[in-house]
């Protein structure tokens, strides 16, 4: 019939509701005055409107909800009058049936006997297979299917549940009802399809998907029924429901109804059940999307394991949980030793190949029995494990389903058509019954969960060429979801779902479909599941598969597992301990370490450029000019630090493993050329790491000083190639301060313990050059044979740590450090800022070192002040200068210990607060020099020690010629400002007793500061905004520069009073009233 235009519907539609409106009201009034035979033509009236053939399903189904509220009336009168005899519904039931048409009659006689169904004592059989019968008569799609609705709905509530054979019906007569009625409304709605025109062919596509819930509620009434157990499903309503489902060939109607079945029925009877109905899916039409109805079972299995495990007791549930993880354990090491031994050969990748199942020698590698077979197989059944996964369960958006689940349903053992074992489970019926099968999240142990699925998959996809390779697999993410959920343990299943993975996309190599946005979704998603589920990324190197999988993902693809990776790492705090785990680890982290070449974007990646090869500077400095680089530089920035964050858990209880497992790091770091700028800081701070726990063990670790002599020249190797490949000066000078400042701390407790290597014994030192000539750069002849030096330094190390021969001396390596961050310095810093920031944390490390000779220590001092000295800009000058004068005052030991200074970094006390100085000329004492009492200077066999080192004279000389460098600024702001800092300086070696810091050199400074205090605040000379250039920016205003001023003279005032009491104190001798009086200072 030709669709009628939507305004014509439309008019029909209202006249109809106009009509059933009119009888509805005209039935009540009959029925109130108990006038049924009225009441029953009004009704038969209003029902000859559902007769119409030109609605649509959206309006007939208006049409019949407003039928199916005025026939609510009736059946209460129906009802009421039968309890109090006016009428008897069985009379009632044959006069209805003589209605002139078949609609009316049938919705009246569905009406009256469903009220009769109600009443004790009534013949519900009879009733049932009578409506049944009379229900054939309407054929027409949407007319019958409403009708069988009204049915369903009327009777759903009366239907019989006994197991006594009678009149009255029993749960067999039920579910026969159910089952007749489900058939035929989907015979009904599969007709519909062949109504009207080919042209309308998708409208009524879309009028069928809008009545489907019509046929579903069929399967939801068949899982509510009281007393249906897991027999009664696997013998009477699975069978059924799966032979119309594939007899009707419709793709619409198996897609839903295959759906619908996965939604509605308990997951217990899912479990015993799954042979049968993925055998069905087999046999499903060619177009029927089979993938989504087996991940939806598999997704809601693997939901219900999850729930299960909520649910089950706490105790229980650990107890499982741990033994699960011994026998993960056991197997990852266990194949940790295969692929050992193996040495990396392809064999134990096919332990499980997908094609048959493994043989006993086979399943050797994984330390485990081999899977029983798949079909008529009598293995053992599996062990109960436990998981952390997250499942994507379907559950959530089931239709009405959620039926509690019979207690009767757990004791059937393997009655399925599908189910493994079911000949033995024959034998065991006829035995004394058993003890209830042990459950593992509500799954039997006597359930070979996985190997059904897999076997069923395997089949169809064989069966089934057409299956695309997303769907595929989509297939294998589901199951490996599920294996990691309920088989935790059982690393040979995932082994065996990747074997298959690969070989498949082998085979769509290809074809463009392998490249497609689900596909490596989905491939992504196969991957990142045991990421995801493990707590460590260490059972990832005892899956053989997986690395092969990954390596032929797209770069993308491999990218975002690497990142996983990492980040599980990092979450877990996963600690690796072995040098095979940490180059199994980064392997899997291989793209984010070298350069892809199916990246073009990367980093070093120009034309030509080969994966792993690192990156020249010239190539280097061509990236960092081009635009969208700068973006890409801060993604690399982001995913390298997530790297170098990882090495601080290569973590190994001994020592010398430790060392080892950063020299396994450092070969896959120094293939990924810009990438050293981030991930080389960490392994040098690591090597700096371990050379302290080397010292806190000293005293049970034999060999300790040529060990961590051998770590400190590592970490050396390390801060050249960081300085000089990826010009990463700044971080350079940094770490060889730091590898420095620890070179100088170990040398202290080699002393200490009498372990540091005398003068005879040590091997001659290149640095000697730079000893003698202090003015010449250190780099100019340690940097052309840096490398070859470094190559030799490392083997010599390595044969005398082997021989125990090694008898360092930790001051000469200490001395090489400082000159390799000179020559950083000089050849890499040009900023003048950067420049003033470095000698800066020079001069902060140099002054607390305690390991070198006088003339090593004055050699080193000198060129940092030398250095400071030629900064470019005055003021930066001037702050170098009188920070160097620290280098030239070291502070004394505490008594009794070796004081507090230079082992940790940068002291705070040589950060820059200011110039030193004093203004006059220096006058020579008589007095001799005092170096911090002659009883502190140590000697040993190789000649005095510097430390502490103290000189007042040399510091005096940086103070004045700070101010020297002060009064040649332009500025009268910038001068004020180093003068005040220089009376900081002053203050600070005259408060310690510097003999020659005297008080008429204070005296003379508050002096020149009060004369040029007032030009500062000028505004025709120095504008207000104008700041001068120091280590700190935008704090040296005027107003700023009095206030500091002021507090110092308040400091002096303080000091004064402090010490007033003490003879011959020094602050007496500093005047500072005239400035009192000038700052407007009340004493």
């Amino acid at each position: 019939m030709a669709a009628m235009p939507p305004v014509e519907e439309g008019k029909l539609l209202s006249e109809a509701l106009g009509t059933v409106k009119v009888q509805t009201g005209q039935m009540k009034r009959h029925l109130d005055n108990d006038d049924i035979m009225d009441a029953l033509k009004s009704a038969s009236l209003m029902l000859a409107e559902l007769r119409t053939s030109s609605l649509s399903p959206k309006q007939y189904y208006e049409l019949y909800m407003a039928v199916f509220d005025a026939l609510r009336h009736l059946s209460n009168y129906l009802y009421d009058a039968h309890t109090q005899c006016r009428h008897h519904l069985a009379d009632l039931y044959e006069l209805v049936q003589y209605a002139g048409n078949i609609v009316p009659r049938l919705y009246l006689m569905i009406t009256v006997g469903s009220v009769y169904m109600s009443v004790p004592e009534a013949p519900v059989k009879e009733i049932m297979k009578d409506m049944m019968e009379m229900s054939r008569g309407v054929l027409h799609p949407i007319r019958g299917l409403f009708l069988r609705h009204y049915l369903s709905g009327q009777t759903r509530d009366h239907l019989p549940v006994g197991l006594d054979d009678g009149p009255g019906g029993n749960l067999q007569d039920s579910i026969a009802f159910v089952l007749s009625n489900f058939i035929e409304m989907n015979k009904l709605w599969v007709r519909l399809q062949h109504q009207g025109h080919s042209r309308d062919r998708e409208k009524r596509e879309m009028e069928r998907k809008e009545l489907r819930i019509l046929v579903g509620t069929n399967l939801v009434r068949l899982s509510q029924l009281d007393g249906v157990d897991l027999g009664l499903y696997q013998r009477t309503i699975l069978p059924s429901v799966l032979e119309q489902v594939v007899s009707c060939k419709d793709v619409i109607a198996q897609e839903y109804l295959m759906e619908v079945v996965i939604q509605v029925f308990t997951d217990e009877f899912h479990l015993h059940t799954l042979g049968p109905f993925l055998s069905a899916t087999a046999q499903l039409h060619p177009k029927v999307n089979i993938k989504q109805i087996v991940i939806a079972l598999i997704d809601r299995l693997a939901a219900y394991a999850a729930r299960e495990a909520e649910n089950e007791d706490p105790e229980e549930t650990k107890r499982q949980e741990e033994a699960a993880a011994r026998r993960l354990a056991e197997k990852v090491k266990i194949q940790k030793a295969v692929r050992a031994r193996e040495n990396g050969s392809a064999g134990a990748s096919s332990a499980y190949a997908y094609h048959e199942p493994a043989r006993p020698d086979e399943a050797d590698a994984w330390g485990d029995v081999p899977p029983p077979a798949l079909a008529g197989s009598e293995g053992a059944p599996t062990s109960p494990t436990v998981a952390t996964t997250e499942e994507n369960g379907l559950a959530s958006g089931t239709v009405e389903s959620e039926t509690t689940l019979n207690g009767s349903g757990e004791k059937a053992e393997g009655e399925g058509e599908g189910a493994p074992g079911v000949d033995k489970g024959k034998e065991k019926a006829t035995e004394k019954e058993l003890p209830p099968v042990r459950k593992f999240r509500g799954v039997p142990e006597d359930v070979q969960l996985f190997e059904v699925f897999w076997q069923q998959v395997v089949e169809l996809i064989k069966a089934r060429p057409d299956l695309s390779i997303q769907d595929i697999t989509a297939l294998f993410v589901s199951l490996t979801n599920l294996s990691l959920s309920c088989y935790p343990d059982r690393l040979e299943y995932v082994d065996q779902i990747l074997t298959f993975a690969s070989d498949k996309v082998k085979e769509f190599g290809t074809s463009p479909d392998l490249h497609s946005p689900q596909t490596t979704s989905n491939l992504a998603a196969l991957l990142v599941a045991p990421i995801n589920s493990y707590q460590s990324v260490l059972t990832l190197l005892a899956i053989p598969r997986y690395v092969p999988l990954l390596t032929q993902q797209l770069f993308s693809t491999r990218r975002s597992i690497a990142t996983s990776i990492v980040s599980s790492v990092l979450k877990n705090e996963t600690v690796i301990e072995t040098p095979e785990d940490v180059h199994g680890v980064l392997e899997l982290c291989h793209v984010l370490i070298k350069d892809q070449v199916d990246h073009a974007g990367a980093p070093g990646q120009g034309q030509g450029v080969a994966p792993g090869q690192g990156m020249g500077m010239g190539a280097a400095k061509e990236v960092r000019r081009q635009g969208p680089y700068h973006v890409e530089r801060e993604e690399l920035a982001e995913e390298q630090g997530w790297v170098a964050r990882m090495v601080h858990l290569f973590r190994a209880e001994s020592l010398d493993v430790q060392f080892e497992l950063l020299h396994t790091a450092r070969r896959h770091f120094e293939a990924g050329g810009e990438r050293m700028r981030y991930t080389f800081p960490a392994l040098i701070t690591a090597s700096i790491h371990l050379c302290r726990r080397y010292v806190a063990r000293s005293a049970v670790e034999d060999e300790w000083p040529a060990r961590v002599h051998a770590v400190l020249k590592f970490a050396r190797q390390l801060t050249s190639i960081l300085a000089t490949q990826v010009e990463a000066p700044a971080p350079a000078l940094r770490l060889f301060l730091l590898a420095a400042q620890t070179a100088d701390a170990c040398g202290l407790e080699a002393r200490a313990s009498g372990a540091d290597a005398g003068a005879g014994s040590r091997r001659p030192k290149s640095k000697h050059t730079h000893k003698s000539e202090p003015g010449k750069s250190e780099g100019e002849d340690s940097d052309a044979d840096a490398d070859s030096d470094d190559a030799a330094d490392a083997e010599a190390d390595a044969e005398a740590d082997a021989e125990g021969t090694t008898d360092p001396s930790f001051e000469d390596l200490a001395y090489d450090l400082y000159v390799q961050a000179f020559t950083v310095y000089e050849d890499a810093i040009s900023e003048s800022r950067a420049q003033l920031q470095a000698i800066t944390l020079i001069i902060g490390a140099l002054q607390g070192a305690r390991v070198f000779s006088v003339d090593n220590y004055d050699t080193l001092i000198t060129k940092a002040a030398l250095h400071g000295a030629k900064l470019l800009k005055k003021p930066h000058q001037a702050g170098a200068v009188h920070l160097a004068s620290h280098m030239w005052w070291q502070e004394a030991p505490a008594p009794g210990g070796e004081g507090e200074k230079g082992e940790g970094g940068v002291e705070a006390d040589a950060g820059g607060e200011g110039g030193e100085g004093g203004e006059a000329v220096v006058e020579e004492k008589g007095e001799q020099e005092r170096r911090a009492g002659s009883s502190l200077v140590g000697r040993d066999e190789e000649g005095p020690r510097a430390y502490p080192h103290q000189d007042s004279k040399r510091v005096l000389e940086c103070l004045q010629k700070s101010l020297r460098i002060a009064n040649s600024a332009t500025e009268e702001i910038v001068t004020v400002q180093l003068y005040c800092d220089a009376l900081d300086q002053y203050l600070y070696y005259f408060d310690r007793g510097a003999p020659a810091v005297a008080a008429r050199f204070v005296n003379s400074l508050v002096e020149l500061i009060c004369a040029n205090i007032d030009s500062v605040n000028a505004p025709d000379v120095h504008p207000s905004q104008r700041a001068p250039p120091a280590l700190l920016e935008g704090v040296q205003t005027p107003h700023a520069i009095a206030t500091h001023f002021r507090n110092t003279l308040l400091y002096i005032q303080s000091k004064k009073a402090a010490q007033s009491g003490e003879r011959s104190s020094r602050w007496d001798e500093v005047d500072v009233v005239g400035a009192f009086l000038k700052m407007g200072i009340n004493r």
